[in-house]
């Protein structure tokens, strides 16, 4: 069971004194059995809570139950509140959050010491353009730390709405990321919230999306635009009201219309950011292990066994863990020179990351299981692992210790206990013959119902290679599928991206057995999971996806563009087959 994390997300400026204010306590890993317990707010009066939300997130690629309790609270006199730690009790286990501190001044030494936000943005003046004061007060702005680095180097993208405006925001199109495994940070409902100073005024700053970005290629990929639609109410009267945005995603033309007060109307805008150029360069190629993986970062590996002693043909785990932090998406699993005398198979692989650090942090940990029928004492050569440590820009081996594994000449059964209470001068040999015989019945009763079982299993799982063989068998090649899109420059683009995006569909559905209901790429990446594709392929696969549809709705189009997809998605789909 994950462990929850309690994240407090609250204001880390000065409030005003009755203002009121938001309190978050975001519980990541939530339970529906857990029971939360708030701080002791000192001295802050709670006028609205907690509201709950719950949800659910993917975290490092896993779907994560998250839980938000709010506060809405509001200082009644100045001073510094000190905010104790929130807590969450689980199966008997204490979990606790961070303590805090609440800076509550006056108002008018808010405004005097510049940090004050004025509310004349909801005001239109006579004879004031609407648009051009939304263009100085409401606007998109995505931010990256870098934007050259190397192969699995980590990229942070945030997405922020800098507002002074009362605004309903809708995001209408979320940024691609095409060439880069993606890990959300923050996403719009954490709902965080701050105060930033910018040419002398004060807004209110979203942050609606930041990201980590693990570069899988090198060359040159564009961070495309984000787009929201805006719509910003205005007052002609003097109105002392402290301007409010609201953030929503795909809601904003669903909501019925709204009455104003006589004196407001509202205009509606779009705002999108600029596409951010990322140069990737290459990892270098003096020095680099020959089995290399992409692993970018820097970690520690070690081995182990679940038992070192084993009867004959008892299962055993070998266990890798790989520690550290970077580009865990590169890690692939290792490949293991078993004894002659062991039979080894496919690993289970799970992942421990926190998302919040930069770059990933945590462990992947493969489970080996392994048999032997052969008595003896057998050595697991040690495993060597290479990764690129951007910050000394070089490369390094690592290795585990060998291990031993010793085998007994006993064969393994699987042991079965029967209690018994009753002392032997109370129970008649009768009764223990009946009981006896009682037991046995239940055993035979139980290996016919195993061996039905196994039998319908078996029949199923037939069933399913004899289909797969078929599909596969009769899968045409993939040069054969694209033989009737022409990339010729006389060829229309609307002609070309509509072919290759029906063909590629045509092709995966082919290939997965993909119902009508399940032609879209969610349901595509369950089947190709399902099948035992990488992830990195599963991305790239649907990065491609998007890429086609992206050319088929835009009018920027050339020749060079359509005959590099065109090869892009040959390669990808001949590698998925493969």
């Amino acid at each position: 069971m994950a462990q929850p994390v309690i994240r407090t997300i609250a204001p880390d400026k000065a409030v005003t004194v009755s203002e009121p204010f938001r309190i978050q306590f975001v519980v990541e890993n939530s339970n529906s059995n857990q029971r939360f317990y708030a701080p002791n707010l000192s001295g802050l009066k709670i006028i609205r809570g907690p509201e709950v939300y719950s949800g659910s997130q993917f975290i490092g690629g896993k779907k994560t139950e998250i839980t938000n309790y709010v506060y809405t609270v509001v200082a009644n006199k100045p001073g510094n509140y000190k905010i104790n730690t929130a807590s969450v009790k689980l199966k008997g286990l204490t979990f606790y959050g961070n303590e805090f501190f609440i800076t509550a001044i006056k108002k008018e030494k808010l405004f005097l010491s510049g940090e004050g936000v004025d509310f004349s943005g909801y005001q239109l003046m006579p004879g004031e353009d609407p648009y051009r004061k939304i263009a100085e007060n409401l606007f998109l702005k995505i931010i990256t730390d870098k934007q050259t680095c190397f192969v699995g180097e980590p990229i942070v993208a945030t997405f922020k709405l800098f507002s002074r405006l009362q605004s309903k925001s809708d995001i209408v199109k979320n940024p691609g990321f095409y060439g880069f495994s993606v890990y959300d940070m923050i996403n719009l409902e954490n709902k965080v919230k701050e105060t930033e100073k910018l040419n002398g005024k004060i807004f209110e700053v979203h942050t609606i999306r930041k990201v980590q970005l693990y570069p899988i290629t090198a060359g040159q990929f564009t961070i495309d635009e984000m787009k929201i639609e805006n719509k910003v109410e205005f007052s002609k009267s003097t109105v002392n009201k402290k301007t409010e945005q609201e953030i929503s995603e795909g809601v904003l033309h669903q909501e019925n219309e709204e009455v104003l007060p006589s004196e407001s109307e509202n205009y509606e805008t779009s705002l999108i950011t600029k596409p951010v150029v990322i140069n990737v360069k290459p990892l270098p190629v003096k020095n680099k292990p020959i089995d290399f993986n992409g692993a970018a970062g820097n970690f520690t590996i070690r081995a182990s066994v679940e038992k070192n002693e084993l009867d004959k043909n008892e299962e055993g785990l070998f266990i890798i863990k790989v520690e550290g932090k970077g580009n865990f998406t590169q890690i692939t699993a290792p490949k293991i020179q078993w004894p002659g005398e062991v039979e080894g198979f496919e690993p289970l692989i799970t992942d421990n990351l926190d998302k919040r650090n930069i770059p990933l942090s945590g462990s992947r940990i493969f489970k080996y299981p392994f048999i032997s029928a052969k008595p003896g004492k057998w050595k697991l050569s040690p495993i060597k692992f290479s990764f690129f440590n951007i910050s000394t820009n070089s490369y390094r081996n690592i290795s585990t210790d060998s291990l031993l594994v010793n085998i007994s000449k006993n064969e393994f059964k699987k042991k079965s206990i029967i209690n018994t209470t009753a002392s032997a001068n109370t129970v008649s040999i009768e009764a223990a013959n009946k009981k006896a015989s009682r037991i046995a019945f239940t055993l035979v009763a139980l290996l016919v119902l195993v061996i039905v079982v196994y039998l319908l299993i078996k029949e199923k799982r037939n069933k399913v290679q004899a289909d797969a063989i078929l599909i596969k068998k009769n899968l045409p090649l993939v040069d054969e599928i694209f033989e009737t899109i022409s990339i010729e420059e006389n060829n229309v683009s609307d002609t070309f991206y509509s072919r290759l995006n029906q063909n590629t569909w045509s092709y995966l559905t082919q290939l997965y057995n993909l119902t009508s209901t399940e032609m879209n790429k969610k349901s595509l990446a369950e089947k190709m999971k399902q099948s035992g594709n990488t992830d990195q392929l599963i991305d790239s696969t649907l990065n491609l996806l998007i890429q086609i549809e992206t050319f088929s709705f835009t009018k920027i189009d050339t020749e060079e563009n359509r005959m590099e997809l065109f090869e892009k998605t040959k390669s990808v789909l001949k590698e998925i087959k493969s």
